[in-house]
């Protein structure tokens, strides 16, 4: 009896400290994993630019087969009709180039709408295979509208090459995964470049290009979804 009490204290000892053990490494799993990145993904809309006169905001929403991006020069007018050619809006770069003539809704939805000099782009969702000799079919607060193709220089292009063309970032809700299919938590600070796509999935890779002040690059490449049905699964972003 004298023997069997301390190994009795031992053996207690020994489960208490295997307990303790696995609930410090559970915690330690929780506090590796930021709450950011527990968030569940919904579709929305995101500011991208803002003055005294127009908001605008990209969405998740995909509406066309395509892009289309406009390249204004000095003077040009770029005039949105609705279906039935009333004018939806207007926008105008003026003759120093550096100031645009806005004419449009207070509040702006598209792919990517920034009528800044020194960044200006005109990005909208777009149908590539409607047959129309006059008019490019474009998205605009969420219903089609048309341009003139005559007015301006564009560029109409597939979304796996405008995906290529641009840097991204990842949601909270899909994000890269380690060999263990793990949130990789370190990949939401980051920018990327697309290097493939393949079907609803890009392969990505981080670019020291374009970090925001203070975020560290890290090395970081593999493959992500890039779209749910017709909802984005990523964030594209600008490289000013």
């Amino acid at each position: 009896m004298k023997i069997a009490v301390p190994a009795y204290i031992a053996l207690l000892f020994l489960t208490t400290a295997c307990s303790q053990h696995k609930l410090e490494s559970n915690n330690s799993s929780n506090v590796e994993l930021p709450t950011k990145v527990q968030q569940e993904c919904l579709p929305g809309e995101e500011l991208v630019y803002r003055d005294d006169v127009l908001s605008t905001f990209t969405e998740d929403k995909i509406r066309g087969e395509g892009i289309v991006s406009f390249q204004m020069k000095i003077n040009d007018r770029f005039t949105i009709y609705n279906q039935d050619d009333a004018v939806f809006g207007e926008m105008v770069l003026n003759e120093d180039g550096t100031y645009f003539t806005l004419n449009m809704p207070q509040k702006t939805i598209a792919r990517r709408v920034t009528p800044q000099d020194d960044f200006a782009s005109f990005d909208f969702d777009a149908e590539t295979t409607i047959a129309d000799k006059d008019y490019l079919i474009i998205y605009v607060n969420k219903e089609q509208r048309r341009v003139k193709k005559a007015e301006l220089n564009y560029s109409l292009i597939t979304w796996p090459d405008y995906l290529k063309n641009n840097n991204i970032t990842l949601k909270a809700c899909n994000l890269l995964r380690d060999k263990a299919h793990e949130p990789i938590a370190a990949s939401i600070d980051q920018v990327f470049e697309v290097t493939a796509v393949k079907g609803d999935l890009i392969n990505i890779k981080s670019s020291k290009e374009c970090l925001p002040d203070g975020v560290a690059y890290k090395a970081i490449q593999g493959w992500v979804k890039w779209k749910s049905g017709d909802t984005l699964m990523i964030k594209f972003t600008a490289c000013d």
